[in-house]
């Protein structure tokens, strides 16, 4: 989770040499944390848009409850359609990925060719899922900002939580 993070980037700044920086680096990444969190803070369950982050496309592969993934979408103040699978990665099959219906959808394809927005609102059978009906897809450009557990993890937070609640977040 992104506060293990800040504690792994403190403890290599100390082992390093660098403390000072990694306790500086760490205070700005907190704060920009705490700064939408704050945002975040008392919203209902209902409030809580669901969220379908792909990793893999073929096959259909997300974050689990067990997942970093996963927590950067609870804090960020969404539902994860596959919080509920007690595991890192989980494997959807299309039909559960459109039985849950995610109202929002990042795409992120660590490692694998990226596919634009455009191709995955076009997917056989998803037009109805609500994400794509209300057009509030994501593409990770950078997929280190979500998948790495290091600095630049902020910046990915900050363009899940702005996707998840882009009324609250700006």
């Amino acid at each position: 989770n992104l506060a293990e993070v800040l504690d792994n980037i403190r403890l290599i700044g100390r082992v390093s040499g660098a403390a000072e920086a990694a306790d500086s680096l760490t205070a700005d990444m907190q704060q920009r944390i705490d700064s939408i969190t704050a945002k975040l803070s008392g919203l209902a369950d209902e409030q809580k848009p669901a969220v379908y982050f792909e990793i893999w496309p073929d096959p259909l592969t997300t974050g689990g409850a067990k997942s970093f993934v996963n927590s950067l979408i609870t804090t960020a103040g969404g539902r994860n359609i596959a919080g509920d699978v007690a595991q890192d990665w989980v494997n959807l099959s299309p039909e559960m990925v459109l039985a849950r219906d995610p109202q929002v959808a990042i795409l992120c394809h660590h490692g694998s060719s990226l596919q634009t927005v455009e191709e995955f609102k076009t997917r056989t059978g998803w037009g109805q899922v609500s994400a794509i009906r209300n057009n509030r897809i994501g593409l990770v450009s950078d997929e280190n900002t979500v998948v790495r557990t290091g600095p630049r993890v902020i910046e990915g937070f900050e363009f899940i939580a702005k996707l998840v609640h882009p009324d609250l977040i700006k």
